[in-house]
């Protein structure tokens, strides 16, 4: 997994060009949903296919991140669908047929799938983790959950007996407003080593990352854009971040810039602006440890 995922929400017909543009830009880590309001996972699939036929990747150099949604309008069918794990099932199994890199199915593999949100009851959400565990380590290599509270994240850490495949990864809105910028959550994720990616990072904090000195200070310095800027100081705090541009321009421009302050870095000026830069969003964030 790359410290940068291009995340392919809301793109609709435009998602099979835009992920194999990502790819030609440089991106190597995708995430994805079996979600058809949001998602189209299959134009995903379309577009690393496309990338692999034309020598530009191999599925070894991908990570490829999809999930299963609870709310999922495909799974109304009682009949068809009727209890957790037979929808668990029906998901990953389309999502493997969706995402494969190559013709064969045989050996397809999702590097990771997500829980998209636990259900109002633990019961439930435990049922769909023992489904969802049943798929690893063979054609899913690890697991995680999204849009998911301290509670909830610490509840799912420990669960009963039969509940086997542990949290690798933990998805959340990073933000002032949801939860004081995830804190307790974070500090949680890394008590227990479990990575943590952010989403709507731009969208929910566009005015601290448009006016804040500490992001100009670091934007001015590297010579990048405050974009770039605000996501390398979220990953100086292990946020893995989602970025979702459309713009083609925007995709190369974001993963040069994150070489541009590597290099800015080796500089002592720039080390001491980026390490007093990170200083102060970690204050004015709450990242503290949890013992």
């Amino acid at each position: 997994m790359a410290p940068m995922i291009y995340g392919t929400a809301w793109k609709e017909a435009d998602t099979a060009r835009l992920v194999y543009e990502a790819v030609k830009a440089g991106f190597r880590s995708f995430d994805t949903a079996a979600m058809a309001r949001h998602y189209n996972e299959a134009g995903c699939g379309d577009g690393l296919r496309r990338a692999a036929q034309e020598g530009l990747v191999s599925r070894s150099d991908l990570y490829i991140q999809t999930k299963f949604s609870p709310s999922d309008d495909a799974f109304a069918d009682a009949a068809r669908y009727p209890d957790i794990p037979s929808q668990v099932r029906a998901s990953v199994q389309q999502s493997l047929e969706r995402l494969r890199v190559s013709d064969a199915t045989s050996d397809a593999y999702l590097d990771c799938v997500v829980l998209h949100s636990p259900y109002p009851s633990r019961d439930d959400t435990l049922a769909a983790w023992r489904a969802l565990s049943a798929f690893v380590p063979d054609h899913v290599r690890s697991l995680g959950v999204s849009n998911i509270s301290h509670a909830e994240l610490r509840a799912l850490l420990d669960p009963p007996a039969g509940v086997c495949a542990p949290v690798v990864v933990v998805q959340n809105r990073f933000a002032a407003r949801e939860r004081h910028w995830d804190a307790a959550t974070r500090a949680l994720c890394a008590a227990r080593k479990i990575t943590y990616q952010g989403f709507w990072t731009l969208t929910a904090n566009a005015k601290e990352w448009k006016t804040a000195d500490y992001v100009t200070a670091v934007a001015a310095g590297a010579g990048v854009s405050r974009v770039v800027a605000w996501y390398s100081l979220m990953m100086a705090m292990d946020i893995v971040v989602l970025n979702g541009t459309t713009n083609v321009g925007h995709m190369r421009e974001d993963l040069a810039g994150m070489s541009k302050i590597e290099e800015w870095m080796n500089t002592s000026e720039g080390q001491s602006i980026f390490e007093e830069s990170v200083a102060v969003l970690k204050r004015r964030t709450g990242t503290v440890s949890e013992a």
